[in-house]
């Protein structure tokens, strides 16, 4: 290969993204489908049983208020929160053993700015629950900026 070919094959690979060569819909932005994917084993959850309180609007994006509690007679083993904006999309998991009565997690996290939060359950008989939120974030958190 000439030195010509190579820099021009450079080239149009560059430009490629500036054409539409590459859809919006193949962007897996910070990969938070993937990660849901992951963590439940590719099972897909089941919208209920799960509560996932946070306020609608976050004046501050460093420390946000957040709880989740899981409902009903099958005990929770794994609870995950993943957003869909932040730079890591799986923010935390949080384990049950046999002997935690309620599965339930009050904290704060970070949010790089208005984003859905979601929390999903994993249950001790395999099924997988979630509930979302979105949260507009006046102040945003977890930007990279220059130093």
């Amino acid at each position: 290969m000439k030195r010509r070919d190579f820099v021009g094959a450079g080239v149009v690979l560059a430009a490629t993204p500036l054409f539409g060569l590459v859809r919006a819909e193949d962007d897996p932005g910070n990969g938070w489908r993937q990660v849901i994917a992951r963590l439940t084993g590719g099972r897909t959850p089941q919208p209920g049983r799960v509560h996932l309180e946070l306020p609608r609007i976050a004046d501050n994006g460093n420390a946000v208020a957040l709880a989740v509690s899981v409902d009903g007679p099958e005990r929770a083993t794994r609870l995950h929160l993943v957003s869909d904006l932040n730079p890591y999309a799986h923010m935390a998991t949080f384990r049950f053993g046999a002997g935690a009565r309620r599965a339930a997690v009050a904290t704060r996290v970070k949010l790089a700015g208005t984003q859905r939060v979601f929390a999903i359950a994993e249950l001790a008989d395999g099924s997988v629950w979630s509930d979302v939120r979105e949260v507009a974030v006046a102040f945003s958190a977890c930007f990279e900026g220059p130093a």
